[in-house]
C-alpha cells in the first residue's frame, strides 16, 4: 500500500486469525505453549475513503444522470455506519455466503481519523476474491442549505437500513428520541442551530434510494437490507500468512438529491424542495 494515502481516511484493521492448537502432553498434566516462531496469521487492513469525485452510479452499477428538475449536491460526511463486509469468490454467492471479513452486532461509525476495528476469523485461506459486498446502516453528513432566506449549515442523519439500535439518535447538536424501529429512508435534518426546528421525513417510495449492486441480476437486494456490491479488479488474493491492505472508496458524488421548486443552487426545505434520494453512489476497491 502506498504511504501517501490521505491522512483523513477512516482506517480499521480486520484480522483473520487461525485458531491456535493447544498440545497436551500424555505424561504431564500441563499445557505446552505454541511455538512463537511460527508465521503470524493473515490480516487485511482496509482504509475507508469518501470520494465526491468518484463515479455516480445507478442501481446496476452504471453511470447515472441527474433527472430534470432535480437538485443534487455532494455532502461532507461526518460518519457512515457499516456493520458487515463480505468478500466474494464469484457472482454465485448469495447474501451472507461470502467470506465475512468484518461483522459487528453493534452500530459502528467510521469517522474521519483513525477508527480501528478487529474481527477474528478462522483459517479459510488461501483465497481469491472477485467482488466485495458492504452492508450499510446509516450516514451522517452536512451541507449548505437555505433557511428563511439565509445560507446555513445543515446536518442530515439518514437511515439506509431499518433498525432500532438506540432509543435516541445524535444528529449534530440535537438529539432525537426514538421508541420504535426507524424505517429505511427515514431522515432527520438539523438546521444549523438547536434554536431551529429539527425536520424529519422519509424517502418515498423506497425504490428511489440508489443502491448500486453489480450483482443485481443474480441476487436482487431484498427490501429489508441496504447492500452495495462492486467488482474487485484486479482480483484480490491472500494467503494464510499474508498481510494485505486496500482502500474501500465510497462515492458521495451528488448522493443527496431533491425535487427542485426554488433556488436551484440550494436545498430549501421550507420552499417546496423534497428529498428523493440519500443513497451511496457506488464503491471502488483500490489496491
Amino acid at each position: 500500500m502506498k504511504q501517501d494515502l490521505n491522512p483523513f481516511l477512516n482506517k480499521f484493521r480486520i484480522l483473520i486469525l487461525s485458531i491456535p492448537i493447544l498440545v497436551i502432553s500424555s505424561c504431564k498434566d500441563k499445557e505446552i505453549l505454541p511455538d512463537k516462531t511460527v508465521n503470524p496469521p493473515a490480516s487485511i487492513e482496509i482504509f475507508i475513503h469518501i470520494d465526491s469525485l468518484q463515479d455516480r452510479l445507478d442501481n446496476f452499477g452504471n453511470p447515472a444522470n441527474i433527472p430534470t428538475n432535480h437538485g443534487t449536491l455532494s455532502p461532507k460526511f461526518n460518519s457512515v455506519s457499516i456493520f458487515k463486509i463480505e468478500l466474494l469468490d464469484d457472482s454465485t454467492e448469495n447474501f451472507n455466503s461470502g467470506l465475512i471479513i468484518y461483522q459487528s452486532s453493534d452500530r459502528v461509525e467510521l469517522h474521519d481519523g483513525d477508527s480501528q476495528l478487529e474481527y477474528f476469523y478462522g483459517n479459510q485461506l488461501p483465497r481469491q476474491f472477485k467482488f466485495i459486498r458492504v452492508y450499510f446502516n446509516d450516514q451522517n453528513y452536512h451541507f449548505d442549505l437555505k433557511y428563511n432566506g439565509n445560507i446555513i449549515d445543515g446536518t442530515l442523519l439518514s437511515f439506509l437500513w431499518p433498525n432500532n439500535y438506540s432509543s435516541s439518535f445524535h444528529i449534530k447538536d440535537s438529539i432525537v428520541n426514538n421508541d420504535s424501529i426507524v424505517h429505511e429512508g427515514k431522515w432527520f435534518l438539523e438546521l444549523g442551530s438547536t434554536n431551529n426546528p429539527v425536520l424529519n421525513g422519509e424517502v418515498v417510495p423506497l425504490s428511489n434510494i440508489t443502491q448500486p449492486n453489480v450483482l443485481y441480476q443474480e441476487w436482487p437486494v431484498p427490501s429489508s437490507m441496504y447492500v452495495v456490491t462492486c467488482p474487485i479488479n484486479p482480483i484480490f488474493s491472500i494467503d494464510k500468512f499474508e498481510h494485505k491492505s486496500f482502500v474501500l472508496s465510497i462515492s458521495s458524488n451528488k448522493c443527496f438529491e431533491w425535487v427542485e421548486h426554488s433556488d436551484p443552487a440550494f436545498f430549501e426545505p421550507f420552499d417546496g424542495d423534497t428529498i428523493v434520494d440519500v443513497g451511496i453512489r457506488g464503491l471502488k476497491v483500490i489496491q
